[in-house]
């Protein structure tokens, strides 16, 4: 018996052309990277940033990049804390007073009328709530409910600074 051989279609010599030049691409793609990597060329360095950044910007970029540390969670130097969780009130008749605060989650303080409550001043003290200023715009916390509750008991009369 004689092996016959399997004729060969058109498309076998297309396909096998189709590979060579395929293979040549990926030869030349490989031969230009490894020429290019072995060369020794330097590559260029990315230029040196300055220092300090904020000060060649001057004030504006000061102020735009302060005002967008609270997207990323920040709270820039000296910032006001939003925060502010009020325990209790201490009036006294004299028309002075304390309000007990929790700022940041730290342990309570008290703190007297005209003090300073995390970044804000401590302006007014009533029945149920505190008032707070910072940069002359007032904002009125309230004590939680339970601490509410107690205070019409204990005769706690409004008092502003003098």
């Amino acid at each position: 018996m004689s092996a016959r051989a399997r004729p060969r279609r058109p498309f076998d010599w297309m396909r096998f052309g189709a590979e060579l030049i395929l293979v040549a691409l990926l030869c030349a793609l490989l031969a230009l990277w490894c020429a290019r990597l072995f060369s020794g060329t330097p590559v260029a360095a990315p230029s040196p940033v300055a220092a300090n950044p904020i000060a060649q910007g001057g004030e504006e970029k000061q102020r735009e990049l302060l005002a967008s540390a609270p997207l990323f969670g920040a709270r820039a130097y000296g910032a006001v804390s939003d925060n502010i969780q009020p325990i209790g009130i201490l009036a006294q008749p004299s028309g002075s007073g304390s309000a007990i605060i929790s700022v940041d989650g730290q342990p309570p303080r008290a703190f007297q009328l005209g003090d300073e409550v995390g970044g804000r001043t401590l302006m007014a003290l009533h029945e149920r709530d505190i008032e707070l200023e910072y940069h002359g715009q007032r904002t009125t916390y309230r004590l939680p409910e339970s601490r509410a509750a107690m205070a019409p008991g204990l005769g706690i009369s409004p008092v502003a600074p003098q």
